[in-house]
């Protein structure tokens, strides 16, 4: 009887590939990147942005070829998603979330929610639910990855 692989890598691996490739799409507009990220000094913006498709380019890698089961890419997405657990403020700095949340406010929120909330009071909420929720989402990819019952199916 064939070794039943683990509908939860199936899952994983198919997500990791659509949301890597989707954001892949859109990180292509380096003048939207350069906006986020305007308060970084302009040497580092392309240093950053470099990094920024390397690692979604690695999460398609991943994603793709997790679905192999392969131990290769078993490791080289637990190593991602430590190096990712590991650059959360680098990645989401609080500054780039003033600017996504400034962007929001300005079209849509000001109307609905101005007298409920700040924009001071909703960047800060943003930043910690997701710096909080990228996280909590890495730490438990890689719990999930590195238990002894489902590396037995990796080869």
């Amino acid at each position: 009887m064939p070794d039943k692989k683990p509908k939860g890598v199936i899952i994983f691996g198919v997500m990791l590939a659509i949301a890597s490739l989707s954001r892949l799409s859109w990180i292509f507009n380096y003048s939207y990147y350069k906006v986020i990220f305007h308060q970084l000094p302009d040497a580092l913006i392309p240093v950053r942005y470099f990094f920024t498709i390397i690692s979604k380019m690695a999460g398609l890698i991943c994603g793709i070829g997790i679905l192999s089961f392969k131990e290769i890419y078993r490791k080289l997405t637990v190593w991602l998603f430590t190096l990712t657990f590991l650059t959360t403020f680098w990645r989401h700095p609080y500054f780039s979330v003033e600017n996504s949340v400034r962007s929001i406010w300005d079209i849509q929120l000001a109307v609905k929610f101005g007298r409920l909330i700040n924009l001071a009071s909703l960047t800060k909420i943003c930043f910690v639910t997701i710096c909080f929720a990228d996280m909590l989402f890495t730490v438990g990819v890689i719990y999930y990855l590195t238990r002894p019952k489902l590396r037995k199916h990796f080869r």
